[in-house]
């Protein structure tokens, strides 16, 4: 900590003042170059990665919150990929353990999102919200944004007093509508 790697001289980066959060969900091209392995030397490699990234946002802005997502389990098999490996229901999970201790190491809050879409060990993700069989379209990232974990994460939970109050302002303004 303290120094920067070569990683970040590849960024023109300047975070402006009050900057308070760094979402990050790194690691799939990694892991899905290796096969999708469970070889736990791999994973670890893509654990260092993860952590190399992290300390670079650290060196960057030391009072920014860093939150990172593993991945949603995916609409469909990965057919795409020639290993069998990363055809399973449960092939991102090993991914996702690896971002989560990655996370842990850092100080760095990790949501995990493998059922935001939908999906769980025995069913896939629902295809409405794929834009191909593991990148998120529009209606995917509108789903992970309002996963309550997320929000949380992010500090955007709603009180149920304010909430209270803008559902009423709602009504009232269709009152007056009406």
């Amino acid at each position: 900590m303290g120094q920067s790697s070569k990683s970040c001289s590849l960024f023109d980066v300047t975070f402006e003042p009050g900057f308070t959060y760094a979402w990050v969900s790194i690691g799939g091209n990694d892991f899905f170059e290796m096969a999708c392995s469970m070889d736990v030397n791999r994973l670890t490699s893509v654990q260092q990665s993860i952590e190399q990234v992290l300390a670079d946002l650290q060196f960057l802005s030391a009072n920014t919150k860093i939150i990172l997502t593993g991945y949603a389990v995916p609409k469909g098999p990965l057919t795409w990929h020639p290993s069998p490996a990363c055809s399973s229901i449960t092939a991102l999970e090993p991914l996702n353990a690896a971002v989560k201790r990655a996370a842990q190491a850092w100080g760095a809050t990790f949501v995990d999102v493998s059922e935001s879409m939908g999906g769980n060990t025995t069913h896939w993700s629902q295809t409405d919200f794929f834009r191909d069989s593991i990148h998120l379209n529009a209606a995917g990232y509108t789903q992970l944004w309002s996963t309550p974990a997320l929000q949380e994460a992010f500090q955007c939970v709603l009180s149920n007093a304010r909430a209270a109050g803008i559902l009423i302002s709602f009504l009232m303004l269709g009152f007056a509508v009406l």
